[in-house]
């Protein structure tokens, strides 16, 4: 699973400019952080 998000963000990293990149981190970061608190319950 870390394995997989690790290399889709480096994807990412290739292929979007930085500030949408880092918009884009936010928005995944905070998408993980719901999921796994979806997942815990």
């Amino acid at each position: 699973m870390s394995l997989n998000i690790k290399w889709i963000s480096l994807l990412v990293l290739l292929l979007i400019p930085r500030p949408t990149f880092h918009w884009f981190i936010n928005k995944f970061v905070s998408c993980v952080h719901f999921t796994g608190k979806v997942t815990q319950k």
